[in-house]
Protein backbone atom coordinates (compact mmCIF):
# COMPACT_ATOMS: atom_id res chain seq x y z
CA UNK A 1 0.00 0.00 0.00
CA UNK A 2 2.84 2.29 0.77
CA UNK A 3 4.24 1.55 -2.59
CA UNK A 4 0.98 2.57 -4.20
CA UNK A 5 0.90 5.87 -2.29
CA UNK A 6 4.53 6.54 -3.30
CA UNK A 7 3.75 5.78 -6.93
CA UNK A 8 0.75 8.13 -6.93
CA UNK A 9 2.84 10.83 -5.23
CA UNK A 10 5.65 10.43 -7.79
CA UNK A 11 3.20 10.58 -10.67
CA UNK A 12 1.60 13.73 -9.23
CA UNK A 13 4.97 15.47 -8.83
CA UNK A 14 6.01 14.49 -12.37
CA UNK A 15 2.68 15.62 -13.82
CA UNK A 16 2.89 19.03 -12.08
CA UNK A 17 6.43 19.51 -13.40
CA UNK A 18 5.33 18.59 -16.93
CA UNK A 19 2.30 20.88 -16.69
CA UNK A 20 4.50 23.76 -15.53
CA UNK A 21 6.88 23.18 -18.44
CA UNK A 22 3.97 22.94 -20.91
CA UNK A 23 2.52 26.18 -19.57
CA UNK A 24 5.92 27.87 -19.93
CA UNK A 25 6.29 26.47 -23.48
CA UNK A 26 2.75 27.52 -24.32
CA UNK A 27 3.32 31.02 -22.95
CA UNK A 28 6.60 31.36 -24.86
CA UNK A 29 4.90 30.05 -28.04
CA UNK A 30 2.12 32.62 -27.65
CA UNK A 31 4.67 35.40 -27.22
CA UNK A 32 6.55 34.17 -30.32
CA UNK A 33 3.34 33.96 -32.36
CA UNK A 34 2.35 37.44 -31.22
CA UNK A 35 5.76 38.82 -32.24
CA UNK A 36 5.57 37.07 -35.61
CA UNK A 37 2.07 38.41 -36.20
CA UNK A 38 3.11 41.97 -35.46
CA UNK A 39 6.11 41.60 -37.83
CA UNK A 40 3.83 40.33 -40.57
CA UNK A 41 1.42 43.20 -39.90
CA UNK A 42 4.23 45.77 -40.22
CA UNK A 43 5.44 44.11 -43.43
CA UNK A 44 1.95 44.20 -44.91
CA UNK A 45 1.57 47.88 -44.01
CA UNK A 46 4.89 48.63 -45.71
CA UNK A 47 3.87 46.60 -48.75
CA UNK A 48 0.56 48.48 -48.98
CA UNK A 49 2.39 51.81 -48.84
CA UNK A 50 4.79 50.74 -51.58
CA UNK A 51 1.95 49.41 -53.71
CA UNK A 52 0.02 52.67 -53.33
CA UNK A 53 3.13 54.62 -54.34
CA UNK A 54 3.68 52.34 -57.32
CA UNK A 55 0.04 52.62 -58.43
CA UNK A 56 0.06 56.40 -58.22
CA UNK A 57 3.38 56.68 -60.08
CA UNK A 58 2.58 54.17 -62.80
CA UNK A 59 -1.14 54.62 -63.26
CA UNK A 60 -1.32 54.09 -67.03
CA UNK A 61 0.53 52.43 -69.90
CA UNK A 62 3.19 50.81 -67.75
CA UNK A 63 4.27 54.06 -66.19
CA UNK A 64 4.32 56.11 -69.38
CA UNK A 65 2.47 59.37 -69.40
CA UNK A 66 1.09 59.83 -72.88
CA UNK A 67 -0.52 62.90 -74.34
CA UNK A 68 -3.93 62.58 -75.93
CA UNK A 69 -2.36 62.66 -79.38
CA UNK A 70 0.08 59.90 -78.44
CA UNK A 71 -2.78 57.81 -77.07
CA UNK A 72 -4.63 58.22 -80.37
CA UNK A 73 -1.51 57.19 -82.27
CA UNK A 74 -1.11 54.17 -80.01
CA UNK A 75 -4.75 53.23 -80.59
CA UNK A 76 -4.37 53.63 -84.36
CA UNK A 77 -1.23 51.51 -84.26
CA UNK A 78 -3.13 48.81 -82.37
CA UNK A 79 -5.89 48.93 -85.01
CA UNK A 80 -3.30 48.65 -87.76
CA UNK A 81 -1.80 45.63 -86.05
CA UNK A 82 -5.21 43.95 -85.72
CA UNK A 83 -6.15 44.71 -89.33
CA UNK A 84 -2.89 43.23 -90.58
CA UNK A 85 -3.40 40.10 -88.45
CA UNK A 86 -6.95 39.74 -89.80
CA UNK A 87 -5.69 40.20 -93.36
CA UNK A 88 -3.11 37.48 -92.78
CA UNK A 89 -5.84 35.13 -91.51
CA UNK A 90 -8.04 35.89 -94.50
CA UNK A 91 -5.19 35.18 -96.90
CA UNK A 92 -4.62 31.85 -95.18
CA UNK A 93 -8.35 31.11 -95.43
CA UNK A 94 -8.32 31.96 -99.15
CA UNK A 95 -5.44 29.53 -99.71
CA UNK A 96 -7.32 26.80 -97.83
CA UNK A 97 -10.49 27.52 -99.79
CA UNK A 98 -8.58 27.34 -103.08
CA UNK A 99 -7.20 23.97 -102.04
CA UNK A 100 -10.68 22.71 -101.13
CA UNK A 101 -12.06 24.05 -104.40
CA UNK A 102 -9.46 22.19 -106.45
CA UNK A 103 -10.19 18.99 -104.55
CA UNK A 104 -13.98 19.36 -104.97
CA UNK A 105 -13.63 20.15 -108.69
CA UNK A 106 -11.40 17.11 -109.12
CA UNK A 107 -14.03 14.93 -107.43
CA UNK A 108 -16.75 16.52 -109.56
CA UNK A 109 -14.82 15.76 -112.75
CA UNK A 110 -14.40 12.13 -111.63
CA UNK A 111 -18.15 11.81 -110.94
CA UNK A 112 -19.03 13.36 -114.30
CA UNK A 113 -16.66 10.93 -115.98
CA UNK A 114 -18.37 8.03 -114.21
CA UNK A 115 -21.75 9.37 -115.39
CA UNK A 116 -20.87 8.77 -119.03
CA UNK A 117 -22.98 5.97 -120.50
CA UNK A 118 -20.06 3.69 -121.37
CA UNK A 119 -18.69 3.89 -117.79
CA UNK A 120 -22.09 3.14 -116.29
CA UNK A 121 -22.43 0.19 -118.69
CA UNK A 122 -19.02 -1.07 -117.65
CA UNK A 123 -19.93 -0.92 -113.95
CA UNK A 124 -23.19 -2.80 -114.57
CA UNK A 125 -21.75 -5.65 -116.63
CA UNK A 126 -22.21 -9.06 -115.09
CA UNK A 127 -25.17 -8.17 -112.89
CA UNK A 128 -28.49 -10.05 -112.96
CA UNK A 129 -30.65 -6.91 -113.16
CA UNK A 130 -28.63 -4.47 -115.27
CA UNK A 131 -31.46 -1.94 -115.79
CA UNK A 132 -32.11 -1.61 -112.08
CA UNK A 133 -28.37 -1.42 -111.20
CA UNK A 134 -27.82 1.11 -114.01
CA UNK A 135 -30.65 3.34 -112.71
CA UNK A 136 -29.41 3.12 -109.10
CA UNK A 137 -25.85 3.87 -110.17
CA UNK A 138 -26.98 6.87 -112.22
CA UNK A 139 -29.10 8.20 -109.31
CA UNK A 140 -26.20 7.80 -106.90
CA UNK A 141 -23.78 9.59 -109.22
CA UNK A 142 -26.31 12.37 -109.91
CA UNK A 143 -26.74 12.91 -106.15
CA UNK A 144 -22.94 13.07 -105.71
CA UNK A 145 -22.72 15.56 -108.59
CA UNK A 146 -25.40 17.80 -107.03
CA UNK A 147 -23.62 17.71 -103.65
CA UNK A 148 -20.26 18.51 -105.23
CA UNK A 149 -21.79 21.32 -107.34
CA UNK A 150 -23.29 22.84 -104.20
CA UNK A 151 -19.95 22.50 -102.40
CA UNK A 152 -18.07 24.20 -105.25
CA UNK A 153 -20.62 27.05 -105.29
CA UNK A 154 -20.31 27.49 -101.50
CA UNK A 155 -16.53 27.53 -101.72
CA UNK A 156 -16.61 30.07 -104.57
CA UNK A 157 -19.02 32.26 -102.56
CA UNK A 158 -16.68 32.06 -99.53
CA UNK A 159 -13.72 32.94 -101.73
CA UNK A 160 -15.63 35.92 -103.09
CA UNK A 161 -16.57 37.13 -99.59
CA UNK A 162 -13.05 36.70 -98.30
CA UNK A 163 -11.71 38.51 -101.37
CA UNK A 164 -13.99 41.51 -100.75
CA UNK A 165 -13.08 41.55 -97.04
CA UNK A 166 -9.42 41.29 -97.97
CA UNK A 167 -9.73 44.25 -100.36
CA UNK A 168 -11.51 46.34 -97.72
CA UNK A 169 -8.86 45.53 -95.11
CA UNK A 170 -6.09 46.40 -97.54
CA UNK A 171 -7.72 49.81 -98.17
CA UNK A 172 -8.09 50.42 -94.43
CA UNK A 173 -4.49 49.38 -93.78
CA UNK A 174 -3.28 51.70 -96.52
CA UNK A 175 -5.27 54.63 -95.08
CA UNK A 176 -4.03 53.95 -91.56
CA UNK A 177 -0.43 53.69 -92.68
CA UNK A 178 -0.78 56.83 -94.80
CA UNK A 179 -2.03 58.85 -91.84
CA UNK A 180 -0.31 57.06 -88.96
CA UNK A 181 3.31 56.88 -90.06
CA UNK A 182 3.71 60.65 -90.66
CA UNK A 183 2.25 61.28 -87.18
CA UNK A 184 4.70 58.82 -85.66
CA UNK A 185 7.53 60.56 -87.50
CA UNK A 186 6.40 63.93 -86.03
CA UNK A 187 6.23 62.53 -82.51
CA UNK A 188 9.65 60.93 -82.84
CA UNK A 189 11.16 64.15 -84.14
CA UNK A 190 9.82 66.00 -81.08
CA UNK A 191 11.63 63.67 -78.66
Amino acid sequence: MRLLVLAVFAIAITASAIFAQTTDITNSNLVQISNDTSKINRSLEELNKRLATFASTFNSNQGLRLSEKQQKILFAFELLNRYEARLSNIRLLKAQLAERSVSAKRQLAAVEDELRDENIERSVSGSFKPEQVRAERRQSLEAQRRELDALVRDIERSVSLSESESNELERMIYRLRYTLFPEIEKELSEL
